[in-house]
């Protein structure tokens, strides 16, 4: 997987009914309409590759078996994204904001730092 697979493509392209969105949106804004630009970070482990649009916030976790997206989650204004593979741990630091994914489960969860 390369950043070219992701650059202009609508979110809905990406996903599924399987796909789990995570986080909260504003009344009437559909995350699969969002365009992914800008830079990319893509980290490929050996079961899972997280992508993280830093222009849109996006980050897409996706099943290296399957090639689906299996979950997305929104991080305004991403500042980095570190992935412990070892733990199976994905947090994306945002402003004012710690996102948590972990990997082997599914769980998500946000922390606000202010």
């Amino acid at each position: 997987m390369n950043k070219e697979q992701f650059k202009g493509k609508l979110l809905g392209e990406l996903v599924d009914d399987s796909t789990k969105i995570h986080g909260s949106f504003v009344d009437g804004y559909d995350p699969k309409s969002a365009e992914l630009t800008g830079y990319f970070d893509i980290d490929k482990m050996k079961e899972k590759t997280v992508v993280a649009s830093f222009d849109t916030g996006f980050v897409l976790i996706i099943n290296n078996s399957t090639e689906k997206v299996e979950a997305v989650f929104k991080v305004y204004e991403p500042r980095n994204v570190t992935v412990d593979e070892e733990r199976g741990l994905v947090c994306v630091v945002g402003h004012e904001a710690v996102h948590f994914y972990w990997l082997d489960n599914g769980e998500y969860y946000s922390e606000h730092t202010r």
